[in-house]
């Protein structure tokens, strides 16, 4: 029994491993229609933006605007990918999935003159299995 708890704690930490995640966790599961809901261009202030999404992750000016960029990406390898690095054959190649979000928040006088929302998905591989 014990040979078997361990092969299934190296494959729990294995499959740990194999996901990722990086910036701003409160756009983990954020969809466009709650962004669009919560952000009124004209009328929602740059406190109010702050206080709903945190602080942006990036700052920049443009024309006399403040921009305020927001980002989170998560990514997988697929199964076959960790069953492959398992037994060790991951020279074969893997193939993984990640999921892109970003917020744009374009304020003038402390005023959202404008918002993007975008998600992107992106799928790739390496070896054969690109």
């Amino acid at each position: 029994m014990r040979p078997f708890g361990s092969l299934l704690s190296l494959l729990m930490l294995a499959g740990l491993a194999a996901c990722a995640s990086a910036g701003d966790a409160s756009m983990k599961n954020l969809t466009a229609s709650e962004v669009d809901s919560a952000i009124h261009d004209g009328v929602t202030t740059g406190d109010e933006v702050q206080r709903r999404f945190g602080a942006p992750s990036e700052i920049s000016q443009e024309n006399g605007a403040t921009i305020w960029s927001y980002a989170y990406t998560s990514g997988r390898e697929d199964n076959l990918s960790l069953a492959q690095e398992a037994v060790g054959l991951s020279f074969i190649g893997t193939r993984s999935n990640a999921e892109s979000k970003s917020l744009d928040v374009t304020l003038r006088n402390n005023i959202v003159q404008s918002h993007r929302f975008a998600v992107k998905h992106i799928n790739g591989g390496s070896g054969v299995r690109q």
